[in-house]
């Protein structure tokens, strides 16, 4: 995708590429545990029109109602997180997507922060650093998501 090359003109050519299998055989890299969870939903009614433009703002407003704003979806992420074992992550899509979760996670009692490209690398640097003390500090704490609320949160936010 186009990200790779962006990173490839920001960083320069790839000097030694290795399989992701290759660093979870050795231990460096954690295999990955990804469970599919089905939510049955409606799909609303919309109409596209014949342009590109018009099946894609159709499109936009079918992602809108089944991911960023179907309740029955969030509720179901929330669930999950509430189950998980701690630390986890939820990744998005799009930011109104993760303040969504943001505040349906707090209002159900979990700790956590959502990070994102308008938070300053300072906010970023400290969301990564409380989570990797939880990862090796607290395993008896229960309720948190991407990161412990860390000081810089709550000054910066």
């Amino acid at each position: 995708d186009n990200r790779s090359l962006m990173a490839i003109a920001a960083l320069g050519k790839v000097c030694y590429s290795i399989k992701a299998t290759t660093l979870i055989e050795s231990g460096v890299l954690a295999a990955p545990q990804i469970t599919m969870v089905t939510c049955k939903q409606t799909p609303p009614a919309v109409k596209g029109g014949p342009t590109m433009r018009q099946q894609a703002a159709a499109a936009k407003r079918v992602y809108d109602a089944l991911i960023v704003e179907s309740s029955e979806r969030n509720c179901a992420i929330v669930r999950m997180v509430l189950e998980a074992e701690k630390p986890c992550m939820v990744f998005v899509k799009i930011v109104d997507h993760g303040s969504t979760l943001l505040r349906m996670l707090r209002s159900a009692g979990v700790e956590t922060e959502f990070v994102w490209g308008l938070k300053t690398k300072e906010q970023r640097l400290e969301a990564w650093r409380c989570l990797r003390e939880y990862q090796f500090g607290d395993p008896s704490a229960r309720y948190y998501t991407s990161s412990r609320p860390c000081k810089a949160w709550k000054e910066k936010s």
